[in-house]
């Protein structure tokens, strides 16, 4: 696994733990594991983890 890879699915980790708060926004949650922009939040969530952060979240 490359450092890049291991990041990536770290910060997706901290994101699934971090949707769990309803009090925080997808576009906070994407700030906060250091994306710049929900989609392309969005598109790396859903290529690591397998469905949407909305969806993620509403699975809850």
């Amino acid at each position: 696994m490359t450092p890049h890879v291991w990041l990536t699915r770290q910060r997706m980790l901290l994101a699934q733990r971090l949707l769990n708060d309803p009090n925080l926004s997808i576009s906070e949650v994407a700030l906060a594991v250091g994306y710049s922009t929900p989609s392309a939040f969005a598109q790396t969530f859903r290529r690591i983890v397998g469905t949407t952060p909305r969806n993620f979240r509403r699975s809850l």
